[in-house]
């Protein structure tokens, strides 16, 4: 395990109440963590949907998979991303409607 700290912050909340959500990710680790998984919590649109993601290069972001809630007012976006070290990383991901 690399040695250091690592904090993260969502915003706005990761509950599922918002269509889009921003991660921040400090870290103060002396290496690169590849293959992380991190899960967005967002309010699901009452139409039909498409799923964008925004990341640094090094970042390597990729969509596991992505599902609705037991009670379908949510999706959960599985994302798998590589956590650089010493370094400050923005990751977005956002739902919106198609017409």
């Amino acid at each position: 395990m690399p040695v250091g700290k690592l904090h993260y912050f969502f915003s706005p909340s990761n509950d599922g109440t918002s269509e889009n959500v921003t991660l921040k990710i400090v870290s103060e680790l002396s290496e690169t963590i590849e293959n992380s998984k991190v899960s967005f919590i967002l309010k699901k649109p009452f139409k039909a949907y498409e799923i964008k993601m925004t990341a640094p290069n090094e970042v390597n972001p990729k969509i596991i998979q992505s599902f609705e809630s037991d009670d379908h007012s949510k999706i959960i976006v599985e994302v798998a991303l590589n956590i650089p070290k010493n370094q400050t990383t923005i990751v977005s991901v956002a739902i919106s409607s198609k017409l």
